[in-house]
C-alpha cells in the first residue's frame, strides 16, 4: 500500500522474494481457509473411538504426521505407535507430507506387518488413499479413522 502512495508498481511476486531475501516476516496473514474432500467424509469409521488403554501388542497401531527442522530445514516425520507400551515401531522423515512417507514408515517396522491388527490415524488424505488402502489390504490390517481433526498420535500417548 505504501508502494501504490508512492506510485511505485511492485507485483506481490516480486516483493515476496525481497522479503525471503532479507528474511521479512508480514505482520499481515492471510485466512487460510479448507475445503472439505471427499476424504474426509469417508465412511470409515472411529473404531478406536479414543479408547487408547488396555491394547495388546499390535491390536492398535495410530499414526500422525508432524514435521522437525533438521539441519536448518523443515522436513516431516511418520510415526508409527503400537498403543500396547506406547512404543515408535517405524518411522519416516521426509521432504513431503504424502502416502510415500507413510508407506516408508511401515517399511522400517522391524515386525511382521500381518501382526498389526488396526490402523488408527485422521482423515488426511496422507493416510487415506488408495497406496494406503492396498498396504493394509495386503497385509490384512484393518482401518480405523477419526471422526474429528483434533487427533494426534501425541494424545495417544
Amino acid at each position: 500500500m505504501e508502494l501504490s502512495k508512492q506510485k511505485i508498481v511492485v507485483s506481490e511476486r516480486k516483493i515476496s522474494k525481497i522479503m525471503r531475501k532479507y528474511g521479512l516476516v508480514s505482520k499481515y496473514t492471510m485466512r487460510n481457509t479448507k475445503k472439505k474432500s471427499a476424504v474426509n467424509n469417508d465412511e470409515i469409521g472411529n473404531i478406536v473411538n479414543r479408547e487408547f488403554d488396555g491394547r495388546g501388542k499390535y491390536e492398535v497401531v495410530v499414526s500422525d504426521l508432524s514435521y522437525v527442522k533438521i539441519g536448518g530445514v523443515w522436513r516431516y516425520l511418520c510415526l508409527l505407535l503400537d498403543l500396547c507400551g506406547r512404543k515408535i515401531i517405524g518411522s519416516a522423515v521426509g521432504n513431503r507430507k504424502d502416502a510415500k512417507l507413510v508407506e516408508t514408515a511401515f517399511c522400517s517396522v522391524q515386525t511382521d506387518l500381518r501382526q498389526i491388527g488396526l490402523f488408527h490415524t485422521d482423515r488426511g488424505s496422507e493416510f487415506n488413499n488408495q497406496v494406503i488402502e492396498q498396504l493394509l489390504k495386503v497385509f490384512g490390517i484393518e482401518r480405523s479413522l477419526t471422526t474429528t481433526f483434533a487427533f494426534t498420535a501425541a494424545s495417544a500417548i
